[in-house]
């Protein structure tokens, strides 16, 4: 079976499949509002997460760990990144009080934002 990506890595797309599986598990049933906010939600968290740099010590030297590779059965070398950011939660925050400024009620916010759901796949 040839590589389905020969001219480039998936980890990153393995690394957001796994982000979203942490904020949307799919042992966990969630309506399709939900789920799009969680997926979202997901998104943001990557997006924000996915160029941290590698961190250092105090005297300016590179981090590094070891971990024992499951292929190879030995020891590999990796980075140790800063530490993850939640800037974006602040901002989530804020916009969540501006809308609840502007639809005070659950009735009028339920006129704000009517989700297209798609067709369910069974009639």
């Amino acid at each position: 079976v040839k590589k389905l990506s020969p001219g480039g890595q998936t980890s990153l797309l393995e690394a957001h499949h796994n982000i979203i599986c942490h904020f949307a598990p799919k042992s966990t049933h969630f309506f399709y509002p939900q789920m799009n906010a969680r997926i979202l939600l997901a998104a943001l968290h990557f997006n924000e997460n996915v160029d941290r740099e590698q961190q250092c010590n105090s005297k300016g030297y590179k981090c590094y760990n070891t971990s024992v590779s499951k292929v190879r059965k030995a020891r590999v070398v990796k980075e140790i990144k800063i530490p993850k950011t939640y800037d974006y939660v602040e901002k989530l925050l804020k916009e969540v009080k501006n809308l609840r400024r502007m639809y005070p009620t659950f009735k009028l916010a339920a006129t704000y934002n009517q989700y297209d759901q798609p067709p369910a796949l069974a009639d």
